[in-house]
């Protein structure tokens, strides 16, 4: 029996990782590798299907490198490589149809390809090897956490950037570009890190799409080389040459209640972490137009399914809505718009009661979904619980003084709770016109033995004591609209 460690330590084609305490001078770029393809042809594969023959043929690099190995012909050859210890490995192409490529990682020394093509092809087949190039040059640049990268990246062609990791963490690494095929990290640019990205497709500007490569690595503390690598490509609709490449590490963080003006990045899709307290969430635009809001359970680095709501030009109100998300766990809000284009983010722990323990000086707000312009008044009450009973410290609600009447347009498009302070006892009027709605209104503080009166359709009159009373609004079915 025989034991052989066959794994061993190779050098990426960059420069040495700087030191972490300061950036220190690297050593200068190694260059292009060379690479050397046998004129003969290796020992004969496994024959052929019917009508189709293969030959072997051997290459040979220089140092490790990605590299594009390429059967090149007029008729279409199928690819294949042949590790020595491990077999046949990666192929493609078809033979009699597509010329087979195959991108990959090769350690410095021979290797072995077999080539299959159409039995009476008369041109033969070529072999190419070819190396990657390093757009970064000898020092590539440290990446930045939360800051988001643009640059170009073509066919036969990386980029390295170093990344930082000064305590164990999980990382989170987005690349996207219509050329990008592969995103690596490499433990001192030299051991690579055992993580392979998720792979999407994006197409943030229509008719043009792009790659995207998620990559999502639990990292010990130490300096990381991230490599983001070329490929052959997508067609676009325009016949642009463009070749945009984007990378951003990390996901911003949000407070649990924000509502703030965006521009979407690059991308195509912003993404934040917002607390879980928070359940309900709303995307305004401008006007009417393509955009999607997303809001997943996140943990472990990985979303889980969430809710989905999408816009389009039809849209009747610009506006997108999630709420009633249970608060397991935090979550990850992801708004997919044209790059460029504004939008308003809002969200907040909505319920119609809060409660806290505390002391203290408080500064209480109330919010609402969009601006409010065209809703009901916003009214709040504070109250203080202790010893059994219920006191009202504090209220935001409609003042009705003797001789006063409150008159306000305002949608109605779901129940409605109204906050109204009564400032002397008496019989009060309350209609509404526009939309057919039942109206009820009830003493803030009820006592258990207390008679409610029911709800009247289009309003009516009651007779309330002085203080605080709710004015609850139901539109009836298919009864929406503005109220007044």
């Amino acid at each position: 029996m025989a034991l052989a460690w066959i794994n061993w330590p190779v050098p990426v084609p960059t420069a040495a990782p700087p030191e972490p305490a300061a950036a220190q001078d690297s050593e200068p770029g190694l260059g292009m590798p060379s690479v050397s393809v046998a004129e003969g042809e290796a020992a004969a594969p496994q024959p052929a299907a019917p009508g189709l023959v293969s030959s072997a043929r051997l290459f040979s690099v220089e140092r490790f490198g990605r590299y594009a190995v390429a059967a090149v012909s007029p008729h279409g050859t199928a690819l294949q490589l042949v590790d020595r210890m491990a077999g046949p490995g990666a192929e493609d192409g078809v033979a009699g149809k597509r010329d087979g490529r195959v991108d990959l990682f090769l350690g410095p020394g021979s290797h072995k390809a077999i080539l299959t093509a159409p039995q009476k092809a008369e041109t033969p087949v070529e072999l190419q090897v070819r190396p990657f190039e390093d757009l970064s040059g000898a020092t590539p640049p440290r990446l930045e956490e939360l800051r988001t990268l643009s640059a170009e990246l073509g066919d036969l062609q990386q980029h390295s950037y170093w990344l930082e990791v000064t305590a164990r963490r999980q990382v989170f690494l987005e690349a996207a570009g219509r050329h990008l095929a592969d995103l690596r990290l490499w433990k001192d640019g030299t051991w690579l890190v055992e993580a392979a990205p998720v792979a999407e497709t994006i197409e943030p500007v229509p008719g043009r799409p792009l790659a995207l490569r998620r990559l999502v690595a639990d990292l010990n503390p130490g300096l990381y080389l991230v490599v983001a690598y070329g490929g052959p490509g997508a067609a676009w609709t325009d016949g642009a040459g463009d070749k945009p490449f984007h990378l951003r590490w990390g996901i911003p963080s949000l407070p649990a209640a924000v509502r703030r003006q965006m521009v979407t990045g690059p991308f195509g899709f912003d993404r934040w972490l917002v607390p879980k307290t928070a359940n309900y969430f709303r995307l305004e635009l401008p006007q009417a137009g393509r955009a999607a809001l997303d809001v997943a359970r996140y943990a472990d680095g990985h979303p889980q399914p969430g809710d989905h709501v999408a816009l389009d030009k039809t849209a009747r109100e610009p506006v997108a809505e999630i709420g009633n998300m249970d608060g397991s766990t935090q979550r990850l809000v992801t708004v997919e718009r044209a790059p460029g284009e504004s939008y308003v983010l809002q969200h907040y722990l909505s319920s119609r009661v809060y409660t806290f323990s505390a002391t203290g000086d408080y500064l209480i707000s109330a919010l609402r979904p969009g601006t409010g312009e065209d809703d009901a008044d916003l009214g709040a009450i504070l109250t203080e619980m202790g010893g059994g009973t219920e006191r009202v410290v504090a209220s935001s609600a409609l003042r009705l003084l003797p001789g006063t009447a409150w008159t306000r347009r305002f949608n109605l498009l779901d129940a409605v709770t109204l906050y109204v302070d009564v400032a002397e006892p008496g019989r009060f009027v309350m209609t509404g016109g526009g939309v057919e709605a039942e109206i009820a209104v009830t003493p803030f503080i009820r006592q258990p033995d207390m008679k409610i009166a029911a709800a009247a359709v289009g309003g009516g009159s009651w007779n309330l004591d002085r203080g605080l009373h709710v004015v609850s609004i139901t539109p009836r079915p298919e009864q929406k609209g503005i109220l007044a």
